[in-house]
């Protein structure tokens, strides 16, 4: 079953398909979605490591794995 398109929204029919019409508040979501999701990265970027406070521990070159600092964690 499919959703008929609001009245008024309808292209002629003799107009050309363009892939790059997109309505104008589905582009607005996408865009305040994008800024939102670069706004939650800046923030962690910010936060320490864990949630609570750890001593955390040595790498091990061996394994390739980094170590983690000590931290007190968020605030």
């Amino acid at each position: 079953m499919t959703t008929p398109a609001p009245k008024g929204t309808a292209a002629p029919a003799d107009a050309p398909f363009d892939p790059l019409d997109f309505p104008k508040d589905l582009l607005d979501a996408q865009l305040r979605e994008a800024t939102l999701y670069a706004e939650l990265h800046a923030l962690q970027a910010k936060l320490p490591w864990s949630r609570e406070p750890h001593e955390g521990w040595a790498g091990d070159k061996e394994r390739k794995r980094d170590g983690r600092p000590a931290t007190v964690g968020w605030s």
